[in-house]
């Protein structure tokens, strides 16, 4: 993660990315998101997490039949 990069909550990231809340905590969880956990909390780099998501769907695409 950039350390200019402000980190943001889980709601603050389901606002800017416009995906769910129960989305993202899976995702966050299961190591497939880049995120931090401060206590109880995540936090999470908007630019880390649009990046992991743009190469996951780059990935994805590729797979298909096809795909690039």
């Amino acid at each position: 993660m950039n350390n200019g990069d402000p980190l943001l909550t889980l709601p603050q990231l389901s606002r800017a990315l416009r995906l769910s809340l129960a989305w993202l905590k899976a995702e966050a969880t299961a190591g497939r998101i880049p995120s931090l956990r401060a206590g109880r909390r995540l936090l999470f780099s908007l630019e880390a997490v649009r990046e992991a998501l743009l190469r996951r769907a780059a990935g994805e695409f590729a797979d298909r039949p096809g795909g690039a």
